[in-house]
């Protein structure tokens, strides 16, 4: 029970407090921010169970995977509210309907292309990727990486991205 506790104080925490700061609103925060906490309550469901603390092994089991269910919710939540490519191409659609003008395509290549390179610098940042002059190439942790998505993809059948 107590981990229900926990895991609605983490999210209060974050609606009532965290949301409004500026770092919060990066993903690269709020992933860590969900990190730290799941390494956190795996470590004490763990230590509970080798310490006897009355927590058996099913139990720390099903804390630590309730935990990722609600991470990776609350991630793709963020992500879908913080407004995708999709969305923003949608937004300018209809924005340019409503003014009754016509959709200004390059002003929507340029968000995808921001995205983009948002999205490159990040992996940069935590050393997948390596700008090579105008290019872009893995390093050795990025080709770990896409090995195991490889690996992944694989064995769920996953055929051309689909």
């Amino acid at each position: 029970m107590w981990y229900a506790v926990y895991f609605a104080a983490h999210l209060l925490l974050y609606a009532a407090v965290l949301r409004r700061l500026p770092a919060f609103r990066r993903e690269d925060v709020i992933f860590k921010y969900h990190a730290l906490s799941a390494v956190a309550v795996t470590l004490s469901v763990a230590a509970g169970w080798l310490l006897g603390w009355g927590i058996d092994a099913d139990t720390a089991v099903a804390v630590v995977g309730l935990h990722g269910l609600y991470s990776v919710t609350f991630l793709e939540l963020w992500s879908l509210a913080e407004g995708g490519y999709s969305l923003q191409i949608l937004e300018g659609l209809a924005g340019a309907e409503r003014r009754g003008e016509p959709a200004d395509v390059e002003a929507l290549r340029a968000i995808g292309a921001a995205k983009q390179g948002h999205r490159l610098a990040g992996l940069a940042s935590i050393g997948l990727v390596r700008y090579e002059g105008s290019r872009v190439g893995l390093t050795g942790a990025g080709r770990l990486v896409a090995s195991a998505f490889a690996l992944l993809a694989w064995l769920t059948n996953v055929k051309d991205g689909v």
